[in-house]
């Protein structure tokens, strides 16, 4: 009986047809773990929704070194995850002004590498092992960064307008 009188509560409050309620959410006939279909998604979704391919990164040649720096220090700030936009922005406010042009074209490939987003946050904590080709000094660098052995606090990312 309570749950009657929760269901009518629930179609008044947020005006939900009954019937839609107890509906299944999948239109495939199959039920949702049956075995020709161990992962319960309809063959015809798998079909429509194909792997998408990320694009190679592509050097940006006759960028100045000031210019670089600047759309290395913005890239470093604007991730896709807070952590690497806080551990990244951090560094690139502390490093990105004294380094070489080497250091510089090493750090551009690893945050412009596309697809790696989450892979950069892993290989920085130590969480899985950092690939040979992002294995150099800038790494050395930012894993030193990351261990904040000077126990700074990093709660938010360095002004734009500072650099």
């Amino acid at each position: 009986m309570n749950f009657l009188r929760y269901s009518n509560h629930f179609v008044r409050q947020f005006r939900v047809m009954p019937w839609l309620m107890f509906r299944p959410f999948s239109s495939s006939s199959k039920a949702i773990g049956d075995s020709s279909d161990p992962q319960g998604v309809p063959q015809e979704a798998v079909d429509d929704n194909p792997v998408p391919s990320y694009p190679t990164f592509k050097k940006r040649e006759g960028e100045s070194l000031e210019v670089l720096k600047a759309r290395l220090l913005y890239q470093s700030r604007k991730r896709g995850t807070l952590e690497n936009g806080l551990l990244l922005s951090t560094f690139a406010a502390c490093y990105l002004s004294s380094m070489t042009p080497n250091q510089l074209e090493m750090y551009d490939h690893l945050i412009n590498k596309p697809s790696n987003e989450w892979d950069i946050y892993y290989w920085i904590t130590g969480k899985s092992s950092v690939p040979e080709e992002y294995d150099n000094e800038m790494f050395a660098l930012l894993k030193k960064h990351a261990k904040n052995e000077g126990k700074e606090l990093r709660v938010l990312m360095p002004d734009l307008m500072k650099h």
